[in-house]
């Protein structure tokens, strides 16, 4: 009995030791993205030439999200960061004509070419990074070696995170 019980204590012990391996958080890797441009063409963030990437995952419905643009829009405008793409992502399948409509309208401000937007149809990427239904805006940093800078970055942080990085170049 006593051999059973140190065996499934050993096994649980490893399993709780291999789910942190792969943990989401800075300086990890993050899982490969599998994003589709507006004429079905699957693209990964390899082909684009950036130091960093900011996901975005959003609704254009939804004001949390408005919000973030918005300071997301003043950051490019006030730091004009070198490097950076700001990979806009929307993780739904329904209404993705009305999102490509949204963000091709000048007056949304996200025609910027540091703006690059992508859907998720089958929320492959979003579930990927653990974001649950009904929690946009979900902001990421990658590097362009594909880890993990910063997880959950609210997008009023922007600036503060963009100066440390600068930082250590």
């Amino acid at each position: 009995m006593s051999k059973i019980f140190i065996f499934l204590f050993l096994m649980l012990g490893a399993a709780s030791l291999s789910a942190q391996d792969f943990e989401l958080k800075a300086g990890n890797a993050a899982p490969e993205l599998l994003l589709f441009k507006e004429n079905g063409q699957k693209i990964s963030t390899d082909s684009i030439d950036a130091d960093y990437f900011l996901l975005i995952f959003w609704h254009y419905k939804c004001s949390h999200c408005q919000k973030a643009l918005s300071k997301i829009d003043k950051f490019l405008a006030d730091e004009k960061p070198k490097g950076l793409k700001i990979i806009s992502i929307y993780p739904f399948a329904e209404e993705t004509e009305k999102f490509w409509s949204y963000v091709k309208d000048p007056l949304n401000l996200l025609t910027d070419f540091v703006f690059m937007h992508f859907t998720d149809p089958k929320a492959t990427t979003r579930r990927s990074f653990s974001q649950k239904a009904g929690q946009p805006p979900l902001l990421i940093l990658l590097d362009k070696k594909g880890k993990i800078v910063q997880m959950h970055l609210k997008a009023g942080e922007l600036k503060d995170v963009w100066k440390g990085l600068e930082g250590k170049k």
